[in-house]
């Protein structure tokens, strides 16, 4: 097994290359940089190593990494993607910047996808109604982002008791010190893996949360959220204490569709 990732645990990778016509990012920095690299470079002969020092040098927006065998770094990346005869005929103009223009110029912080896009559309509006529809869009999806936060500072302020430690808790990341090894047979290869010390307490509390306050199937800016409750329970709070702020603090209808 061998995975290469856009970012690490604690940051955001980065869209980038917004298509107007379609009202969406057509990719994020690490992946446009690993199907520039693709193009350009002789796959058959270009390693698993050299293509992941190259993208990861190229996305200068978020930390790449890369996990598993890295002994398969050796491996020729043609082994993994089809040859490039296959294409045929020659690709159409990109409906996008040229690579050559840069991608991340124009790069967008992932959670904040939804706000840009709505952003563009008002810019982009040929019409007053239309402008005036992705207005009240964008007005809705900032005040339910603000009404989750609020609620989970509440949440955290229930627990913690002092708005000091608060702001520590929903900011901060734990570092985890705790690990075990994981053999993976086929390959007589040991991974490092780090773990929860306290993992029942964080999945009561995700739990509760999920069912209480808002459905992270359903919302997804709760799954931004969730990180205060693994610093709350590895900073030593009790789940008992989580669950009970959850009760007392989420009495709002459920919400869906909090992006």
């Amino acid at each position: 097994m061998y995975a290469t990732t856009a970012s690490n645990a604690t940051t955001s990778s980065f869209a980038c290359y917004y298509d107007k016509a379609r009202r969406t990012f057509l990719g994020d920095v690490y992946s446009i940089k690993w199907m520039e690299d693709s193009d350009k470079e002789n796959i058959e002969k270009e390693t698993l190593d050299q293509q992941y020092s190259v993208v990861k040098k190229e996305t200068n927006t978020s930390t790449v990494c890369r996990f598993g065998d890295l002994g398969m770094g050796k491996l020729k990346v043609g082994e993994f993607q089809g040859p490039k005869e296959n294409v045929g005929t020659k690709p159409p103009p990109y409906p996008y910047p040229h690579p050559s223009a840069g991608c991340g110029a124009s790069a967008v912080p992932g959670p904040e996808v939804p706000v840009r896009i709505l952003e563009k559309t008002i810019q982009d509006a040929e019409t007053a109604e239309e402008r005036l529809e992705a207005q009240q869009r964008l007005e809705i999806l900032r005040s339910n982002r603000k009404f989750m936060e609020d609620v989970v500072w509440r949440v955290i302020t229930g627990v913690t008791g002092d708005e000091e430690l608060t702001q520590t808790v929903v900011s901060d990341n734990v570092e985890l010190t705790r690990y075990k090894h994981i053999l993976l047979r086929t390959h007589n290869v040991v991974f490092l893996i780090f773990v929860l010390f306290r993992y029942d307490c964080y999945y009561t509390a995700v739990d509760a949360f999920h069912a209480k306050c808002f459905n992270v199937g359903r919302n997804d800016y709760a799954l931004r959220m969730l990180n205060a409750f693994v610093n709350l329970c590895e900073s030593g709070f009790e789940q008992e204490d989580i669950t009970s702020a959850i009760q007392k603090n989420c009495v709002h209808p459920q919400m869906y569709g909090i992006h």
